[in-house]
């Protein structure tokens, strides 16, 4: 209404009033806002699930030899809640990429609601069912099951801090840049700290450093390198 007024009376001259409405060119809180409620609601349901999830969650971040035995007690793969997190996390983070594209390139990019639902699932992918399909290819299912479940952890608690993030964000738009700052932090730490704590979980099993930096090379820091230029291009 503020706005309104002072499009009208601005400046003490009477504007002229628009002979009809426009649409707004970009909507983007009628997409990001019930994106975030939903959000919201599936983090309820998993707290209702699980009282005590996230304190799960956290334990598990600073938990070194015992890490599978107190995933396998406290929180559990499959459980309801978990897979609530999970599915948070696809969620959020692809709220987070689309506001992300908005705030760097605005309407420059084509379909940016379907590349914030691809990267997120392309990163899963890169993530988890490559440690499946290395597991599977060299009979070694046992030493992945670790750098999976650490992966798993990581993705609830980013997904969780991100619900926060797009929050803000969306109730703060004119600190977009600040905020695109914050979230690319958050995955920088959340990759950093699933590195190195899925290194020493497959250090101690055995496993070569040969064979790390290989699979590190190859399946993280490739793709991410790849996808990192291809944007540059399409979107400059």
């Amino acid at each position: 209404m503020i706005f309104f007024i002072q499009q009208i009376f601005g400046n003490g001259v009477i504007s002229e009033i628009p002979g009809m409405l426009h649409l707004r060119q970009n909507n983007l809180t009628h997409i990001v806002i019930p994106l975030v409620v939903i959000s919201f609601i599936i983090i309820t349901f998993a707290k209702f699930q699980n009282h005590s999830i996230f304190y799960s969650l956290f334990k598990l971040v600073f938990a070194n030899k015992n890490f599978e035995q107190i995933f396998k007690e406290d929180l559990k793969i499959l459980s309801s809640s978990s897979i609530a997190l999970i599915i948070n996390y696809f969620l959020i983070i692809s709220t987070c990429v689309y506001l992300s594209l908005q705030t760097k390139f605005g309407n420059k990019v084509e379909n940016p609601l379907l590349i914030s639902l691809a990267i997120p699932f392309c990163i899963f992918i890169l993530q988890i069912v490559s440690l499946w399909v290395i597991g599977l290819v060299t009979k070694e299912i046992k030493v992945v099951i670790a750098p999976v479940l650490q992966t798993t952890v990581i993705i609830e608690i980013i997904g969780f801090l991100l619900f926060f993030l797009a929050l803000i964000w969306v109730l703060n738009p004119q600190h977009s840049e600040y905020f695109l700052l914050t979230f690319v932090i958050l995955l920088i730490i959340g990759f950093v700290v699933r590195f190195i704590k899925s290194l020493f979980a497959v250090l101690r099993k055995g496993v070569s450093w040969y064979y790390i930096i290989l699979y590190f090379c190859t399946l993280e820091i490739l793709p991410l390198y790849v996808a990192y230029y291809y944007g540059i291009e399409k979107f400059q």
